[in-house]
Formats: structure tokens, sequence, C-alpha cells
């Protein structure tokens, strides 16, 4: 038989009603998931975030119109996939504002989160692990934050999970919906981060290696799953060759290989980004044209291997660091997740699905061992998967606990020690991270104490309605203001109104809480911007301590 004539029906099965209500009981946990991300929006978010702030204006501007153009106003905006954005569009007539539309696609990917989870530690372990997977999945204090936040991370794990659910399922080479599903899956994570493109790269491989007694049959799930794949991402693709007009499947390295050999080069990150030379050459490729860098930039296999070997190491040791913090339930966290790899022996079904699990799991970690920083948000997705080894050595530790007591005392109640002993547990991992994940960097850029920051960008959208160009560091003031943004550079104070002066900025925006991103912002803010061309036109003291001033620049 044809073998595409079975992924029909291999797809009904893959999402049948039957499915559905075996697992209703999910219905509970979801309703949890999705109350303590609203009331996380209600509680802790008051402004849009630097980068939701590019996200945001990406749909506004798809939805009016003006084509896939960002807050930063470079042209078309090659660093961002177009997913996300899309989908705050698809919305934003219906809830009438952009950033209010992309908090309501995080939340729902957020809570949704929950589903492909549950049914990797279902495939995995069973129905009990599943439970505990799910609860915590719907409950830890970081997935909550960035659901309730306008980024573009738990949109990209949910296809995420849901790719590695379908392809734990195609592996069993028992039907063709399910590769196709783990395709498109997998085709859609791609589309909301260029990171996408290391799953199916990674899977695939696997996949034949794994069924290399019944490679025929391996090879055509494979192609399915590829071709997938291609078929979701190929309008992106066939955008990229348009706008560069070379065939690539992202854009944004460019950028970062033209900040990493800066970086190497013995400069910190923002010189690196946004620095100017004293002749007002711009160096900093933030400060530059996206497609100019995209076209002047190339890069062979072995720079990116001497970067790995310059960096890698580094890198790899702060990822796990990172990983092993408060942040993120360790080292209960940690504790856990070797239990339930260790405790067990594994037959050979469990290898094979273990081993998907562990090259996805190393894919996401090799796609940020060259990154310049690493935000908590980058490692959001190899968190799904360590609390999904979590649940399973909550699990094996309540066996153990169970155990050891009916051969100690006779046990009659199973139900509830091994209840008592779970809800310990996860209250453990949960409370770790619940302790400091509040204060996470990139999740306090939106509480309330940074209002004044939109309160002020309000102020000038309502002073000055018109096109305008505002100068900042960042790009909240100036979505809020409705205008087109332009980086401050960092360079001395001198070379940076020489540098003004040239792109002649509408507006100038100084914050106290930024100021230490730039050499010469604190003395500016304290003491004016020392040119006559400045003139100040608003000025209000921040929540935390310092000022927000606004200067009118007139050449």
């Amino acid at each position: 038989m044809n073998p595409l004539r079975r992924i029909l029906p291999d797809l009904s099965q893959c999402v049948s009603w039957r499915l559905v209500l075996r697992h209703i009981w999910l219905i509970p946990i979801l309703l949890a998931a999705i109350f303590v991300r609203i009331y996380w929006v209600a509680t802790y978010t008051a402004v849009i975030e630097n980068e939701g702030a590019v996200y945001a204006s990406l749909a506004e501007n798809l939805l009016s119109g003006k084509g896939y153009v960002a807050v930063l106003g470079t042209g078309e905006f090659l660093n961002f996939p177009p997913l996300y954005p899309v989908l705050i569009a698809s919305i934003l007539p219906l809830v009438g504002e952009a950033e209010r539309a992309a908090r309501f696609i995080s939340v729902i990917a957020g809570t949704l989160v929950t589903v492909p989870a549950y049914l990797v530690a279902f495939t995995l372990y069973g129905p009990v692990t599943a439970r505990i997977a799910a609860i915590l999945i719907a409950l830890h204090p970081l997935l909550i934050g960035y659901s309730a936040a306008v980024y573009s991370e738990t949109t990209y794990l949910l296809f995420l999970m849901l790719g590695v659910y379908f392809v734990l399922r195609a592996q069993e080479l028992h039907g063709h919906g399910s590769s196709a599903l783990a395709g498109i899956a997998f085709g859609l994570a791609y589309l909301v981060r260029a990171e996408g493109l290391m799953l199916p790269m990674t899977t695939v491989p696997l996949l034949l290696i794994v069924n290399w007694r019944r490679f025929g049959r391996a090879a055509v799930t494979s192609g399915i799953l590829l071709a997938s794949f291609l078929i979701v991402a190929a309008p992106y693709i066939a955008f990229l060759w348009a706008a560069t007009g070379t065939f690539r499947f992202e854009a944004k390295s460019p950028v970062f290989f033209v900040v990493l050999r800066r970086m190497m080069s013995g400069l910190s990150y923002l010189e690196a980004a946004y620095g100017l030379h004293s002749d007002l050459q711009e160096a900093g490729p933030f400060l530059q044209p996206w497609l100019s860098i995209v076209q002047s930039t190339t890069y062979t296999v072995s720079d990116v291997l001497g970067y790995l070997a310059a960096t890698g190491r580094r890198h790899l040791i702060d990822i796990f660091t990172t990983l092993m913090d408060r942040r993120f339930g360790s080292p209960v966290l940690a504790l856990l997740v070797i239990v339930g790899l260790l405790r067990s022996s594994w037959d050979r079904a469990r290898i094979v699905r273990e081993a998907f699990l562990f090259a996805v799991f190393v894919s996401l970690i090799g796609a940020y061992l060259m990154v310049q920083w690493l935000p908590t948000r980058y490692l959001l997705m190899a968190l799904a998967l360590l609390l999904v080894w979590a649940a399973q050595g909550i699990q094996e530790l309540t066996d153990w606990v169970y155990g050891t007591l009916r051969s100690l005392v006779r046990v009659r109640a199973t139900a509830p020690i091994t209840s008592a002993v779970q809800g310990v547990l996860i209250a453990a991992l949960l409370l770790v991270a619940l302790t400091v994940a509040p204060q996470e960097p990139e999740l306090a850029g939106g509480f309330a104490w940074a209002r004044t920051t939109k309160e002020a960008g309000m102020w000038l959208r309502q002073a000055t309605p018109g096109p305008k160009a505002i100068m900042d560091v960042g790009s909240v003031f100036t979505f809020y203001a409705h205008g087109t943004h332009l980086y401050l550079p960092y360079c001395d104070a001198a070379t940076a109104l020489r540098y003004i002066a040239k792109e002649r900025p509408d507006y100038i925006v100084l914050s106290s809480h930024a100021s230490s991103i730039r050499p010469y912002l604190k003395a500016w803010i304290e003491t004016g911007i020392p040119d006559t061309r400045a003139t100040l036109v608003y000025s209000r003291p921040e929540v935390e301590g310092g000022m927000i001033v606004v200067y009118h620049w007139q050449p």
C-alpha cells in the first residue's frame, strides 16, 4: 500500500476523541495552569518587554499592510521568524491592542504545553508520572512567568513538545501520521524560533539508527517527517530568499557572528553589538541595517568550529550552572532528574525512547553554545524536558518510600501515602523556584516599577502623534510612543553627540534604570545633554529611584 494513503487514518488515531476522553481529568490541571498565568498577567505585568515591543510592532505593521517591519525601522526585519507575530496579528482585531494580544497568545501557548508534556511522560513512563509532569509544567513559576510575557519561547516550547511526542510515536513505525505531525510541529517551531531547524536534523538520523533492521520503513517515516517540515517551512525560506537574494534557512546568524567576532577580539557584548568608531563608522551590527549585515557577512564551517573551540566549554559550564540555579528548582530538580533516570534499569524500548529525549535535549543545549549572553528564557525548553524526568524521579522516590514503609510496618492504605509523598516532592521543587522566579530580570522588566517608561511613551504619543524618530537604548518607550527606534551608540560622550547630530532623531530618551549600559548616560541624566540642540521636554522620577527624561533634538 502507498504509505501516503495511511497518513489520514493514522492522524485520526493520534488525535482521536477516545484519546481525549481517556485523559479528560487533564481539564482541572489546564484550568489551574491558565488561572495562575492570568493571575501573573494581572499582578506582575504592566509594561511590555523590550523584545516583546519588537514582536508586537511586527504584528501591528503586518495587520496595517506595512509589511514585516518592526519598531526598529530598518526595513524588513529578518531577525525573527514570522509565526509568533502572525499569531498576534490574527487576534489583534479582536482584542484591540497588540500587547494584550501578544500576552494572550503566550498565556494560551504556555497553558497548552501541559498537554504534550503529559503525553510525552505518559509514553515514556505511564499515567502516574504523566500526571506529575503535567502538574509541574502547569505550576512551575518560570514557565508561568514567561507564559505571561511577550516572548516567543512558550509558543516555541508548545510546538517543540508536540513534535517530541509525535516523534516518540513515529519511532514505533506503526503508521505515518505521527511522522507527518512531527514534521508539522517541528516546522511550526522553526517558524517561531530559527533554532527549530535543529529538531528534524537531530531526530531523523536517530529514527534511522534505532530502526536499522527495518531501514526501508524507517526511511519512509523519516522522509515524511522531513517533507512535512519543509512544506511548513517553505514560505519563510522563500521570503528570506526574496529579501536577501540568497538561499538560507535563517537570517539571524550573520548578526550573531559579527558580534561574536568582535567579542573574541576583546570587546564587551555592549561594545561589540552597539559600538561606534570615532569617525562615526557604525561597527556594532545593531546600529546598521539588518539586510546589509546579512548580505555582507560570511562564515564557514571552520569558523563555527573555531568559535565552538574557543567559547563552547565556557558556555557549556554557564548553561549547566544556570540549570542548577534555584530559579529552575535545583538542587531538588537535579536530584529528582538523577533518581528518575537511574533508579530503575532500562530495557531496549526505554533506551530507544530516552535516546530521542536526550537527542532533543542535547540539540537545545548545543544551539546556545556560542551565544553572547544567556537569558533564562533560552533554557525553558530544556527545563520542560528536565521536569518530565523529574516527574519520573518523584514517582521512583514515592515507590521507594512506600516499599520501605511496607517492609517495616503493615501498610494497607496505599493512596494516602503515595499522594502525600508526591505532594511533598512536587511542593519542594516548585517552592524552591518560587522563592526567586519573581526576581528574574527579563520578567521584572515588565513589572509595575517600569510603568514610568510606558507613561512617558504614551505622553509623547499624545503630544506628538505623527511619525518621529526616537533614540534610546531599548525599544519599549518607542513602542508606546508609536515612533521609529534608533539605538544610542556605545562610545564616549563626544562621539555620541556627533552621531546624534548625524542621525538627527526627533527625541532622545534617557532612563536611570538603564544608565549603566552606555558610558555617558548617567552624566547626561544628572546634568543634561551638553548640547544646545537638546531641549528637555519631559522629566519624571522612576519608582525605584532615578529619573526618566526626554529631550527634543532640534538640528
